[in-house]
């Protein structure tokens, strides 16, 4: 069957949304361990794209910054109506802020949550909210809650 040219323009513009995005994502998992050169490099991705995405993670992981130490426990501006009962969907950044505040490796908090690691690191790298059950959602404001009584004490 063959496309006509407005198909084939449609199917490349997709393409090319699609492999920047990851593209992105890859960037994302890259910051820290490689500099915006070398991620550039691997990506294909210009150092002005690499530094924009760096501030929209930087400006995120700030206001989860702000929320948390405001009031842990009024987490749920990243609790989101979900379709299907018992789930919630959860900003990325908060489960690695959540992490890093409680200073737990992705192991760490995967067995804390009763979750296989490599969950926990898809969770902290997905570009879009992540979906998991309520009750693990809930097990993340306990441990920051607990944090903050134990700091408080």
């Amino acid at each position: 069957m063959a496309t006509s040219d407005t198909e084939e323009k449609a199917y490349m513009e997709g393409f090319r949304d699609g492999r920047r995005a990851m593209a992105a994502s890859v960037a994302r998992r890259l910051f820290g361990l490689k500099s915006e050169k070398e991620i550039a490099f691997i990506t294909g991705l210009s150092l002005e794209d690499i530094a924009n995405i760096r501030a929209e993670e930087e400006a995120r992981r700030l206001q989860i910054e702000a929320e948390l130490a405001s009031d842990p426990m009024d987490g749920l501006t990243f609790l989101r109506d979900v379709a299907l009962s018992g789930t919630a969907l959860v900003e990325p950044t908060f489960v690695k802020t959540v992490r890093d505040k409680l200073g737990l490796t992705q192991a760490a908090l995967a067995k804390k949550l009763g979750v296989h690691e490599n969950t926990v690191g898809s969770w902290e790298t997905s570009e879009l909210p992540v979906r998991i059950r309520k009750t693990t959602y809930e097990h993340l404001l306990f441990l920051i809650g607990g944090e903050k009584q134990e700091q408080d004490s």
